[in-house]
């Protein structure tokens, strides 16, 4: 990423992480990144390819399944090694099948940014190192929202410095459907010995003046 501090998403963040840094994750110099409809076109490709039925396995349900096994750091071999009922190696075979589409193509999809990052970070230490050592402070906002992938990300640029600090709130976890792993926020402090819980048990968005103020500005909705 740029010199500086970084505002942006955890997506954002990992594709200027790889931008300089692509044949370390065996990705080529100028790779691609697939967009919604050519991960549906390469998936349905599988599927055909692999003559395995819609009605057994539906490209939506494909997707969403390669999508979370990125987000838990599982990469098609583990997928596969972990798959033992019939619909799971069925995902297993599409996931394969997938990724090898992607790599001829030179691409990656939105999961495979956060995957590959992690990687990276894992594999080059004096890439992490420097990391580490420029990004002396970390906040992440909605932290209980985040996947397997994020928190590991995470985990690896926080260092060993008591420099992360996160917001959320475990009872508005909404996107379990989409990797998110609430254990993230609720385990915090035993990831992190010695966090400091800081907790905001006061709504003030919804305090008797603003409230007022809010119903006294919105038209009414009967003539």
């Amino acid at each position: 990423p740029p010199r500086g501090g970084f505002v942006g998403t955890f997506h954002r963040f990992a594709l200027q992480l790889l931008r300089p840094h692509p044949r370390e994750v065996g990705l080529p110099q100028r790779f691609a990144i697939a967009d919604e409809d050519d991960q549906r076109r390469i998936v349905e490709g599988a599927l055909k390819k692999l003559s395995i039925p819609t009605s057994q396995l539906t490209p939506r349900a494909a997707r969403s399944r390669i999508s979370g096994a990125k987000n838990a750091l599982l990469s098609p071999k583990q997928f596969a090694e972990t798959a033992r009922a019939y619909p799971d190696r069925l995902v297993a075979e599409v996931y394969a099948a997938y990724q090898e589409e992607l790599a001829a193509a030179g691409a990656v999809d939105f999961d495979d940014m956060l995957l590959l990052a992690v990687r990276l970070l894992e594999r080059e230490e004096g890439i992490r190192k420097g990391l580490v050592e420029r990004f002396r402070w970390l906040l992440v906002d909605e932290y209980q929202d985040t996947n397997a992938a994020q928190a590991r990300l995470l985990e690896l640029l926080s260092g060993k410095r008591p420099n992360l600090t996160v917001v959320g709130d475990e009872d508005q976890s909404i996107y379990r459907w989409r990797g998110a792993v609430v254990e993230n926020i609720l385990r915090f402090d035993e990831a992190y010995p010695g966090a400091a819980i800081v907790t905001l048990g006061r709504n003030y968005r919804s305090a008797e003046p603003i409230l007022k103020v809010k119903l006294a500005s919105w038209p009414s909705v009967c003539p």
